[in-house]
């Protein structure tokens, strides 16, 4: 959920700007926050939620945006079906948050799945993943195992041989729903839950570019492959 964080908000927005990126796509809409602030920044949004409780409360809150498409599908399928309607052509944003743990299965990381579907459609894209740890803000561990460059380098390499990797180097967490013009009671519960412990807000974000950035424009720190 970046859009809790105003300057990784920022990053993506200059990114869009500097690629010329006309689509988003997000893995794990929740209940479609995210998808409904970036409507605001880019021309197309489609985003999925395997929970189908969490998909109708999403797919109502966004029933007005047009330029929105939502599926109630696991991630790694709706990768490789949504393939379908972009422009190879043009280069994607693609944004990877749709991170989960059931202790049932032996691979817990699905994000090395949803990098297994894009290397499989050869997506033109930059990708961003959620909840990275690059060794100063919150991220995901599960059984000890922390969702970091070691566990992901070799799946990127195969979407993007040429991808250059940069981290957040400073998080700018948002106060109140007047900073994302969203004023609702989503947007309260979940900043509550954020400001109940630094962690909670301050995450890392991992992105992968298939140029060098000139880190003048951006505050970010480049990760060596």
């Amino acid at each position: 959920m970046s859009w809790t964080d105003l300057e990784s908000l920022r990053t993506i927005n200059r990114l869009k700007e500097e690629f010329k990126i006309r689509h988003f796509i997000e893995t794990g809409a929740y209940k479609g926050t995210n998808a409904l602030v970036q409507s605001k920044n880019f021309q197309f949004i489609t985003t999925c939620e395997i929970n189908k409780e969490l998909y109708e409360i999403a797919k109502e809150r966004l029933k007005k945006y047009k330029n929105i498409f939502i599926y109630n599908l696991d991630s790694v399928d709706y990768l490789l079906k949504i393939y379908r309607i972009i422009n190879p052509d043009e280069i994607v944003f693609i944004y990877l948050d749709a991170h989960f743990y059931d202790p049932k299965l032996k691979n817990k990381f699905h994000v090395l799945k949803e990098l297994n579907a894009i290397a499989k459609n050869e997506y033109n894209c930059i990708i961003a993943i959620h909840d990275f740890d690059n060794g100063e803000f919150g991220h995901i561990t599960y059984d000890g195992q922390q969702l970091n460059f070691a566990l992901l380098t070799e799946k990127l390499k195969d979407i993007n041989k040429d991808f250059h990797y940069y981290t957040n180097t400073e998080c700018d967490i948002i106060t109140n729903g007047k900073e994302i013009d969203i004023d609702d009671q989503e947007v309260e519960e979940t900043l509550k839950f954020v400001w109940s412990k630094e962690d909670k807000g301050k995450r890392g974000i991992l992105y992968c570019i298939p140029k060098e950035l000139d880190l003048t424009k951006y505050k970010l720190r480049e990760i060596q492959a």
